[in-house]
């Protein structure tokens, strides 16, 4: 028994099964919880029938503050499937689930050790946060999924860089989910090769590909809006979006409001809803800054990189919502 158990492929199928059956397992049916979940559901609806795929209206007017790939990822299961909530929610907890599979692969990659990956990829599993967001009709875990299957692809391309374009690939996929939200790769990676000491791979031709085409496909849709609607998509979007809201927020405040520790939200949010990971997280990030300070171990460079860009960029934001840096839960 303990051979079987620490068989690669047995703990893949293992954490995957277990994986489908809490994001998709539905005791008691299937419901959209709130009124973000409708929203997208609606949102994907008329996204089934558009004539232009790079359009998302709402309640058949366009409508600026999304992405489309989420719900041509929706729409596609309403055409198998048929609208319905569960179908809403099929596409996240099929993605989530890769989720899991993705972190145990670069977490084996990274540390050549079966039971650190199997561990590494069962956490998002346990305790909920992570769960919950892959059982609801969100954006934030089919980010989530491109987002770590860039930087898987990135790392498969140190040693191979022709993974490169699929770096780029699955980086416009994630942009296309999230709009900047899925800029982070872009960031992580250049970084990365820089402290690690690896400045002529940056213009190296691959991983120079793997940028354009991240940018190229990425900004596809940003060209098109722009190209039909002008001025007011890039008002929406950009102005009232990012900038208005994601900086002042809803309300109009300003950033902070007064308040000097207002960047430390993100951590506050995981010291409420991150148990009982929390000391065991704030020890081993403690272990990785030492190793990489002391033994320049790439491994934890990475992955302080990775955890770094993210807090450090999205904690300038007074919308701070826990959600919005699930990314950064698989490293």
């Amino acid at each position: 028994m303990p051979s079987i158990w620490s068989s690669q492929k047995f703990q893949i199928c293992f954490l995957v099964l277990i994986a489908l059956l809490v994001f998709l397992g539905r005791p008691n049916g299937v419901t959209l919880r709130n009124n973000d979940d409708a929203y997208y559901a609606q949102k994907a609806k008329e996204m089934r029938a558009a004539d232009n795929p790079m359009i998302v209206t709402y309640n058949g007017t366009p409508s600026f503050d999304n992405t489309p790939l989420p719900f041509w990822l929706m729409a596609a299961n309403y055409k198998l499937l048929g609208v319905s909530a569960f179908s809403s929610v099929l596409h996240s907890g099929l993605l989530g689930a890769s989720t899991v599979w993705l972190t145990y692969l670069l977490a084996l990659r990274l540390f050549n050790d079966r039971w650190t990956a199997f561990i590494s990829a069962a956490i998002l599993i346990f305790p909920g946060f992570y769960a919950d967001y892959a059982r609801r009709a969100m954006v934030d875990v089919t980010l989530t999924f491109f987002f770590v299957a860039a930087l898987y692809s990135f790392h498969r391309g140190l040693d191979r860089p022709r993974w490169h374009l699929l770096f780029g690939l699955f980086t416009a996929m994630a942009i296309l989910t999230k709009s900047v939200l899925g800029v982070f790769p872009l960031m992580i990676a250049p970084l990365f090769l820089i402290f690690t000491g690896r400045w002529k791979a940056i213009v190296n031709g691959w991983f120079l590909s793997g940028m354009l085409v991240a940018l190229g496909l990425g900004g596809s849709w940003y060209a098109v809006n722009w190209l039909k609607f002008g001025d007011p998509f890039l008002e929406t979007h950009f102005g009232w979006l990012i900038l208005h809201r994601g900086l002042t927020g809803s309300d109009g405040l300003p950033i902070g409001n007064g308040d000097p520790f207002f960047f430390l939200g993100y951590l506050k949010d995981l010291l409420k809803n991150y148990w009982p990971w929390v000391p065991i997280t704030f020890a081993g990030l403690a272990l990785f800054l030492s190793d990489a300070i002391k033994n320049k171990s790439q491994q934890s460079i990475f992955l302080l990189v990775w955890i770094g860009v993210v807090l450090a960029v999205m904690s300038s934001s007074r919308t701070q919502t826990l959600r919005y840096v699930l990314s950064i839960f698989p490293a």
